[in-house]
C-alpha cells in the first residue's frame, strides 16, 4: 500500500496567542481557566474551528444519550504552552443548571484524558464545593468510555433512589462527554499533532526543530501472516543546524487480545533506547517485553523472542520504507 509522508513544522493556522495574566473580575476567562487549570503555562493559544452539520450529526451519533447540538459556528480550543511545548488543552462547553445557563472549563491531556473542571463563574457554594469534591476526582483520568461508565452507574444510582436524572452531578458528567466528544471530532488532527509535539520534546528535551511522518502501515504480503502494527507516527528529533539526535514512533500494536499504544524511541543509529506504552503498564510481562528490547535495533538478528517480536519486525520494515534504506531504521 503507499504510504503518505507528512512534514509538519507546527505553525498552528488560525490561532492567537495569550500570555498569562489575571483580571479582578468575577467571570473567568476562557484563557484565565487554562491558566488555573496548567499552572506550569506561559501562554495559550486559541485554535478556532466551524462546526457544521456534518459535524454536528457526527458529534449526535457518538453521544451515549439523545441530544441536539444546536451549537454550529466556530468553536474555540484552548492550548497551554510552557515555551514551545503544549501541556493540555481546555473547552469551555455552556450548560443549563438550576442557575441558569453557566460556562464549564474542561482540562484535558493531549490524549483526551479529563485534569479537571470548573465553573467560569461562582453560581452557588455547590459548584463551589462540586469541583474539589471526591465525585470530582472520580474524573480525574478518565477517558470517554469510563466517563459513560461512571454517568450509567449515577443514573441507575439516582434511578433506584426514586430521584430525577438531573443533579448537578449529571449535568457535569454530560458536559464531560460532550467536550470529549466535541474536542475529538472538530479537532483531532490538531491535537494529535500538539501530542506528537509534547512527545518530542519530552523524550528529547534538546530538539530545535523535527520532521513528522504520518505512515500507512503496509498489510503483510502473504495473506497467511498476520497483522501486528496498525498505526505508525515518526517524529524525527533535530538540534541546532539540524543534526539529527534521533527519533520517536507512536505506534498501536496487538498484546494479546487488545491493541495497545506504544512509544518507540531511537538514538541516531537506530538502536532502541527505551519502549514503554502510551498510557500506563498494562502488566509487568509488557514491561519485561519492552526493557529485553533496550539496546537492539529492529532488523537485529538477536531481538529477543517476546509478543512483541512480530510487531517490531513490521515496524522496522516501515521505518526502512520510510527512509528508503534496507535493515531497519
Amino acid at each position: 500500500m503507499p504510504k503518505h509522508l507528512l512534514v509538519f513544522t507546527y505553525l498552528l493556522l488560525h490561532a492567537t496567542v495569550c500570555v498569562n495574566a489575571q483580571s479582578p473580575a468575577q467571570a473567568l476567562s476562557a484563557s484565565q481557566l487554562t491558566f488555573r487549570a496548567f499552572p506550569e503555562a506561559d501562554s495559550v493559544r486559541q485554535i478556532e474551528r466551524d462546526v457544521d452539520r456534518a459535524a454536528r450529526r457526527k458529534i449526535e451519533r457518538q453521544l451515549p444519550f439523545r441530544v441536539y447540538f444546536e451549537e454550529l459556528g466556530t468553536h474555540t480550543l484552548h492550548v497551554a504552552f510552557r515555551g514551545s511545548v503544549p501541556v493540555g488543552m481546555l473547552y469551555t462547553r455552556p450548560e443549563e443548571t438550576a442557575w441558569g445557563i453557566t460556562e464549564i472549563g474542561w482540562a484535558h491531556s493531549l490524549d483526551g484524558r479529563v485534569l479537571g473542571f470548573e465553573f467560569s463563574s461562582s453560581r452557588s457554594k455547590t459548584t463551589d464545593d462540586l469541583t474539589t469534591s471526591p465525585f470530582a476526582k472520580t474524573l480525574i483520568g478518565c477517558d470517554f468510555d469510563r466517563l459513560v461508565t461512571l454517568l450509567e452507574a449515577k443514573l441507575a444510582q439516582r434511578s433506584g433512589s426514586g430521584k430525577g436524572p438531573d443533579d448537578l452531578a449529571c449535568v457535569v458528567l454530560r458536559s464531560a462527554l460532550k467536550a470529549s466528544v466535541v474536542t475529538r471530532v472538530v479537532w483531532q488532527e490538531e491535537i494529535r499533532k500538539l501530542a506528537d509535539l509534547a512527545m518530542l520534546h519530552e523524550e528529547f528535551p534538546g530538539a530545535a526543530n523535527s520532521n513528522r511522518h504520518i505512515i500507512q502501515v503496509a498489510k503483510p504480503a502473504n495473506e497467511q501472516t498476520s497483522q501486528h502494527l496498525h498505526a505508525l507516527r515518526v517524529m524525527e528529533a533535530l538540534g541546532l543546524g539540524d543534526y539529527a539526535l534521533g527519533s520517536v514512533a507512536h505506534t498501536r500494536v496487538d498484546w494479546g487480545e487488545k491493541t495497545i499504544g506504544l512509544r518507540w524511541v531511537f538514538d541516531i543509529h537506530g538502536t532502541i533506547i527505551r519502549v514503554r506504552p502510551t498510557e500506563s503498564w498494562p502488566s509487568d510481562r509488557l514491561r519485561r517485553c519492552c526493557n529485553a528490547m533496550r539496546g537492539h535495533r529492529l532488523d537485529d538478528p538477536d531481538l529477543p523472542d517476546s509478543p512483541l517480536l512480530a510487531a517490531a519486525r513490521q515496524l522496522g520494515a516501515e521505518l526502512a520504507r520510510m527512509r528508503g534504506s534496507k535493515g531497519g531504521q
